[in-house]
């Protein structure tokens, strides 16, 4: 490592989000004065996919867990007890974020999103880019006057939509051995989950400002009218792992704001007609 490199490190604003084992990989980083370059040419991972390792939103294998071990020199046993498992993917970033650089990979999504989702209908169809089968880097490059630019590579396959038809399917969807095995014991699980979700509380509004005077309970993600509370909203308050917006027209139309929190005083703002919540995990 150049003597001038300087090291990414756990940021004490945000370490109360993130796994455990994070506060102990980022030491061991800071000890052995490694980059996420060095660690990812070691355990055979691109950088992103390394450093994602480090802020829990990737999973980890044994042989990761091994290789870490290994490279950090931090004991396996404390690594594979709080690694190994399922990470809680989205935790670690707030929407909207507030970090400079991570705002502006958002605010690039806001201004070509469209753009984005225009071109790629037009070279694959009616899909989306996969962000499980996916694949992400970053890389530097100098032009001729000097200047360093950030070059970040996204790869995602992609998954076009079953096109809709009032006809009856000619083949079923899916392998024979799937739809053999998805019985309706195995298909429970699922049906509670999705009638759970849909019944979730998503948020509690109030009639008067700092959650005061009436309130009434928005159940279910998604979009929802709020003329049925009976009241004009002056405040609101948000569950666990909800964000989402505001409208001033019905159905989830026309003018909105973002919210991501708690907002105690609505009034500086027209009284909301609608409002879309979306589960952040």
């Amino acid at each position: 490592m150049s003597e001038q490199q300087r090291l990414a490190s756990i940021d004490s604003a945000i370490e109360s989000r993130l796994p455990s084992f994070s506060s102990l990989l980022f030491e061991a980083k800071t000890r052995k004065k490694l980059t996420f370059a060095d660690i990812a040419k070691e355990i055979g991972r691109s950088e992103v996919a390394c450093a994602a390792l480090f802020y829990g939103q990737a999973t980890a294998s044994a042989e990761d867990v091994n290789k870490l071990s290994a490279v950090l020199g931090v004991p396996r046993e404390a690594l594979a007890a709080q690694m190994i498992g399922f990470p809680n993917r989205g935790a670690s970033v707030e929407m909207p974020p507030t970090e400079p650089l991570i705002y502006r990979l958002y605010e690039v999504v806001q201004n070509y999103g469209y753009a984005y989702k225009a071109v790629m209908n037009e070279k694959f169809g009616d899909g989306i880019m996969s962000g499980v089968c996916f694949k992400t880097d970053v890389e530097k490059e100098v032009d001729e006057t000097g200047a360093a630019w950030a070059v970040i590579t996204m790869k995602g396959k992609c998954l076009l939509r079953n096109a809709s038809s009032t006809k009856p399917l000619s083949k079923p969807l899916g392998s024979p051995a799937l739809l053999a095995t998805m019985h309706l014991p195995s298909l429970l699980p699922i049906l509670i989950a999705s009638t759970a979700a849909a019944q979730e509380i998503v948020a509690t509004v109030f009639s008067h400002p700092n959650f005061g005077g009436q309130s009434k309970n928005i159940v279910g993600y998604g979009c929802s009218n709020t003329g049925s509370v009976g009241f004009e909203i002056q405040s609101i308050k948000l569950s666990k792992h909800t964000f989402g917006y505001l409208y001033w027209g019905a159905n989830c139309q026309g003018t909105r704001i973002f919210i991501s929190l708690d907002d105690p005083d609505l009034r500086k703002d027209l009284a909301p007609k609608s409002i879309l919540a979306v589960k952040n995990q």
